[in-house]
């Protein structure tokens, strides 16, 4: 969800900015690139969550989590 909010400020508060840089400069940049990498970003974090909360759902989230956690102290042991 972090990535979510982050994309989406951030994409709020850029192109804020290039306007307000419009106006008092005169000389307008073109915000619809950054805006479509950006809202293509925002559609792969959402899918991304929503594969893994159904993932999660599949299967007990904190047994997972505690089996990766083993698994990584048994690489660490040798």
């Amino acid at each position: 969800m972090y990535w979510l909010f982050a994309l989406l400020a951030g994409l709020l508060l850029t192109t804020w900015w290039y306007r307000r840089r419009a106006e008092a400069s005169g000389l307008e940049t073109s915000t619809k690139a950054y805006a479509r990498v950006t809202l293509a970003g925002l559609l792969v974090v959402l899918g991304m969550s929503l594969v893994r909360a159904a993932a999660a759902e599949g299967r007990g989230a904190p047994a997972r989590e505690m089996a990766a956690l083993r698994a990584l102290l048994e690489r660490h042991e040798r």
